[in-house]
């Protein structure tokens, strides 16, 4: 969805195992906050005087940015190109060899700022693993096919009992429902007070599907008085009838993009515009704040540990975070320093394993995360698909029967920030991948 902060130069290798060498120590959310926007002000000053051509400054600006946001691609390369531009080759190669052992690919070979290393055998060799992370590879194979051009599909849930698949629309307000044999009906529209359809997730012990809803530049008949309204809906699985509808009480601009489901029926939201984390106990007829605006910036997918303590949620500017449902309390997901997950949007659990799209990767990637038994960290990533030709940015997937299916072709790339649509001959039916857990 165009709120997300979008990073589009992070890529990665498929099949490589990452593991925690390095590991990057547990930050608080705040504390990243405050560090993303110290970074984000530093890089600002850099870009400004690299355009002036002050590169002593630029060199400072970026090391003063790297000192917040280490973790960061995009600092790290313009670090390394500060670096070469002012004559520390060795510390500049450092940093483009750890981008390729991230799995990552950036332009380093026909960037103007190496010249200074590009006769050099450890510059061709950094850029030819570079150029290598982007070769497609992967693991999926076709599922379905979703009829309908210019649907702008993000997310898929699955009813267990019903053995049916639903699928969310944001452009067109609607929720599509596809049978055991493949057929396409419609469950919902716009008539059941839909706006966009972001996330959704079925409670089949109750026989309700939940799902995430907002007014977006996106929505086919958006306002400006609509912007910043969002709400969860609950439709019966057997009447296909709403029957819940939850809206925030703040009176403040709210995107709600993901949901899920605790084992008890507890439902937790994500905000991805108010960068809060909601609530709906059970029963209850109103969203609670659970993570208040501050903590974290953009967040998206969302997914329990097995044992129900932790709440993981996936920040697209910040990386995997942990909510202790007990205390409320925010940390960050140690990472290894060779492993990037911004710009995920998508989350699905798999046993110990998170399940993640990241479509702030360049390419669009889908990767397997083993999470430590604690969910505080982790342990080692595996990239299941990436540089996929049927990617025109994947959103959103299921785990149905060990099988991993998700939304290839979102197609959100043909669709700008006003709502303004490219020509219909540009836009294809949705395609669904599927990968054997």
């Amino acid at each position: 969805m165009t709120t997300k902060n979008r990073h589009p130069w992070m890529t990665a290798i498929a099949g490589v195992l990452i593991s925690t060498a390095g590991t990057v120590a547990a930050q608080t959310p705040a504390t990243l906050v405050a560090s993303h926007a110290e970074a984000a002000q530093a890089a600002k000053l850099g870009q400004e005087a690299y355009a002036a051509g002050k590169l002593d400054v630029f060199l400072v600006e970026m090391r003063r940015a790297y000192a917040e946001r280490p973790d960061h691609p995009r600092i790290i390369y313009n670090l390394a190109s500060a670096l070469a531009l002012n004559g520390k080759p060795d510390e500049a190669m450092r940093l483009l060899e750890r981008l390729g052992a991230m799995g990552l690919s950036m332009p380093a070979e026909k960037d103007e700022d190496f010249k200074s290393l590009a006769a050099t055998d450890r510059f061709r060799a950094a850029c030819a693993r570079l150029a290598a992370n982007s070769n497609q590879a992967g693991k999926s194979s076709p599922s379905m096919t979703i009829p309908g051009k210019q649907l702008i599909l993000e997310g898929l849930a699955y009813d267990p009992v019903g053995k049916v698949v639903f699928a969310s629309s944001v452009r067109e307000r609607k929720i599509f429902r596809i049978d055991a044999a493949g057929a396409t009906t419609l469950l919902a529209d716009r008539s059941a007070g839909l706006w966009s359809v972001f996330g959704m997730t079925v409670d089949s012990k109750r026989r309700v599907l939940w799902v995430a809803t907002g007014a977006v530049p996106q929505t086919d008949g958006f306002t400006p008085a609509d912007a910043g309204k969002s709400a969860v809906v609950g439709f019966d699985l057997r009447t296909g009838k709403a029957v819940h509808r939850l809206e925030p009480a703040d009176g403040k601009s709210h995107t709600f993009g993901d949901v899920t489901l605790a084992p008890n029926g507890d439902l937790y939201v994500s905000d991805s515009d108010g960068g809060a984390l909601f609530v709906a106990r059970v029963g209850a007829r109103t969203l609670d704040v659970l993570v208040p605006s501050g903590e974290l910036l953009s967040p998206q997918g969302l997914a329990l540990s097995p044992d129900g303590a932790r709440l993981i949620v996936a920040d697209y500017a910040l990386g995997l975070c942990a909510v202790n449902l007990a205390t409320r309390k925010v940390t960050r997901v140690a990472t290894p320093e060779s492993v990037c997950l911004l710009g995920v949007d998508g989350v699905s659990s798999f046993g110990r394993d998170l399940l993640v799209i990241q479509n702030g990767v360049r390419p669009h990637r889908v990767a397997r995360v083993r999470m430590s038994a604690g969910f505080d960290a982790v342990e080692q990533l595996e990239v299941l698909d990436v540089g996929n030709p049927a990617f025109d940015e994947p959103t959103l997937g299921v785990v149905i029967d060990g099988w991993f299916h998700f939304i290839a072709n979102s197609q959100w790339s043909k669709i700008n920030a006003k709502g303004e649509m490219a020509p219909i001959d540009q836009f294809r039916d949705t395609t669904v991948l599927k990968i054997k857990l």
